[in-house]
């Protein structure tokens, strides 16, 4: 029997956004919070924590998300809908991409960084003509490096731009 497709959160940007962070879809904690990265296991917060030395790990979703946008960062997700089981990548079946011609219409972006292999493969798919790099996954599933790799990671990315988080 075929599962009805289940949709993602909102993009979080505003008019000042120049760097999207964009994962696969929300895992059923994230949407049953309404809330990007709502998982416990999850280490979004602790590494951009790091990267822009703002307390966001012991933040309210409301406080975490005016941190980020304060930077010019937005969240978002390659996909908009999908059949999913449970909250991992390789649980995503019949995905439908966002719009990202209107985001990119919407806003002044320099910078795509994409968490992940599956959020990324299907990334480039779309042949958006805005940098963009993969950047590892901050799932509990990825321990294969730490919070400080994936830090220093983004904050290499940011230096190889030029891009000066406000």
């Amino acid at each position: 029997m075929a599962k009805d497709n289940i949709n993602g959160l909102a993009a979080v940007a505003d008019e000042s956004t120049e760097i999207m962070v964009l994962g696969s879809f929300p895992g059923k904690e994230s949407r049953k919070a309404k809330q990007y990265y709502a998982q416990k296991g999850n280490d979004f917060w602790k590494v951009w924590q790091q990267v822009l030395g703002e307390p966001l790990a012991s933040m309210n979703w409301d406080e975490r998300k005016s941190a980020l946008l304060k930077h010019g960062i937005g969240l978002w997700d390659v996909f908009s809908s999908a059949e999913q089981e449970g909250s991992s990548d390789d649980d995503l079946k019949n995905m439908s991409f966002n719009d990202f011609a209107k985001l990119i219409d919407n806003h002044n972006l320099k910078l795509f960084l994409v968490s992940g292999t599956k959020a990324y493969n299907s990334f480039l798919s779309l042949n958006v003509n805005i940098a963009h790099h993969k950047i590892q996954s901050t799932s509990g599933a990825n321990r294969r490096y730490s919070v400080d790799y994936k830090a220093n990671e983004i904050k290499s990315l940011l230096r190889e731009h030029n891009i000066k988080l406000r």
